[in-house]
C-alpha cells in the first residue's frame, strides 16, 4: 500500500519509511479513546517505573540507559523537568502556608557585600528552584566526568546527573512535607546528607572500570566531596538553605 504521509510504496503494518501506521483512517470516538490511553497511562507507566528503579537499582538501571535500554523509561530532560516543577510546586505552596500562619523563621544577614548578593537573588530562586537545579547540572557533570572519564563520555554524565538530579528533588518534596508536618523548625540538610550518601553508591558502581568492576574509594570520595561543597555552596548563595560558612 502506499503511505498517506509520504507516499511510499510498503507492506506490513507500518512504513518503513517515516513509520506512519498502515491503519490511519477517519478519526473516531474508539481512536480518541486509544490515543488518551497510550499517550497519558503509558507516560505515567514510564514516569513511575522510572522513579522506582532510579531508587531500587539506580547504578544498574543508568547503565542500561546509556547502554541503549530506553524503551521502558521517561527521556531524562523531560524528567527532571517534571519532578524539578512538582518540587518548585510543593516548596512554594508550603512556604506560602507556613507564612500565612507565622510558622517560617525569618533570617536576618548582616549587611556584607555576600549576603546584600544573597538577599538580592534569593526572591528569585526562592520562585523558581527548578532554575537552580538545571544549571547545576553541567557543572556537576563536569565534575565527575573530570574523575571519571574513562568509562562515559561528558554527555553521558550530563544525562546521568540529570536522571540523579531529579532524584534529588524527590527528596526535596519529601524535606518540604516534613517542613509542613514541623511547622517550619525541620532542615533540609538530612535529605542533602541522603542524597549524598546516593551519589556515592551509584557513582562507585555506575563508573567502574573493568576488569576490576570497582572505582578507587579515595576518587570516589573525592568526587562526592566537591560535589557536595559545590550543591551546599550553591544552595548558600541563591539563599534556599541557610549559608553554610557562619
Amino acid at each position: 500500500m502506499q503511505c498517506v504521509n509520504c507516499q511510499n510504496t510498503f507492506e506490513g503494518r507500518f512504513c518503513s519509511a517515516c513509520g506512519q501506521s498502515a491503519h490511519s483512517g477517519r478519526i473516531t470516538g474508539s481512536y480518541v479513546l486509544h490515543d488518551m490511553q497510550h499517550s497519558i497511562l503509558h507516560v505515567d507507566k514510564g514516569l513511575f517505573y522510572t522513579m522506582k528503579e532510579l531508587f531500587v537499582r539506580p547504578a544498574s538501571t543508568i547503565a542500561g540507559y546509556l547502554a541503549g535500554q530506553r524503551a521502558k523509561h521517561f527521556k531524562p530532560l523531560a524528567y527532571v523537568v517534571v519532578l524539578s516543577a512538582l518540587s518548585s510546586f510543593v516548596a512554594h505552596m508550603v512556604r506560602g502556608y507556613l507564612e500565612a500562619h507565622n510558622d517560617l523563621a525569618s533570617i536576618t544577614l548582616e549587611r556584607n557585600g555576600v549576603n546584600v548578593f544573597i538577599a538580592s537573588v534569593a526572591p528569585f530562586f526562592t520562585h523558581y528552584q527548578n532554575v537552580f537545579y538545571f544549571l547545576m547540572i553541567p557543572i556537576i557533570s563536569l565534575v565527575t566526568w573530570a574523575f571519571f572519564h574513562k568509562r562515559y563520555n561528558y554527555w553521558e554524565h550530563i544525562v546521568t546527573n540529570t536522571f540523579l538530579t531529579a532524584q534529588f528533588n524527590l527528596l526535596l518534596i519529601a524535606g518540604h512535607v516534613f517542613s509542613l508536618w514541623h511547622r517550619g523548625s525541620f532542615s533540609l540538610t538530612p535529605m542533602l546528607i541522603l542524597f549524598f550518601i546516593y551519589l556515592a553508591v551509584v557513582y562507585s558502581k555506575l563508573f567502574a572500570v573493568p576488569p576490576a568492576k570497582r572505582t578507587s574509594f579515595g576518587r570516589t570520595s573525592a568526587a562526592i566531596l566537591l560535589v557536595g561543597l559545590l550543591y551546599i555552596t550553591g544552595l548558600s548563595f541563591t539563599g534556599m538553605m541557610t549559608i553554610w560558612w557562619g
